[in-house]
């Protein structure tokens, strides 16, 4: 919530002009407890809104900005980070190191399923091939 208000700040917007705007978007008529008609020429004056109430393309494009804090993002599987085949090179990976406890006492070799977790992250955040990983 703090970023949508940062940005009505920004751009010098009220909350209630906001609302008016996302009524006239929405062809809704806006409730009476603001003043619709103070909101409405103070977005004009702004460049907001056209004389004939109508939505300016920069109000449009500040409103789908808004709504797009509002959208859920789909968490991405592991088949798409990783590939499709991404069990076969998890496994692959795992078998480069040996299958015995290191001098440390700690194992040499990592379950696959918590690798596919570390490789999830290092999916999302960076930029390499399988083939550069193996």
């Amino acid at each position: 919530m703090t970023e949508i208000f940062n940005r009505l700040v920004k751009e010098n917007i009220t909350p209630n002009a906001y609302y008016v705007l996302h009524c006239i978007k929405d062809k809704i008529v806006p409730q009476k407890f603001i003043n619709k008609e103070l909101q409405v020429e103070k977005l004009k004056r702004d460049n907001w809104l056209n004389e004939n109430l109508t939505l300016t393309p920069k109000s449009i494009i500040f409103i789908e900005e808004l709504n797009g804090f509002f959208k859920k993002s789909k968490k991405k599987t592991s088949q798409i980070l990783l590939g499709q085949d991404f069990i076969d090179k998890i496994q692959e990976y795992v078998e480069i190191f040996p299958n015995r406890k290191l001098s440390s006492g700690k194992y040499a070799r990592v379950h696959a399923k918590n690798l596919e977790v570390s490789f999830r992250w290092f999916f999302e955040n960076y930029d390499y091939e399988w083939q550069a990983i193996l």
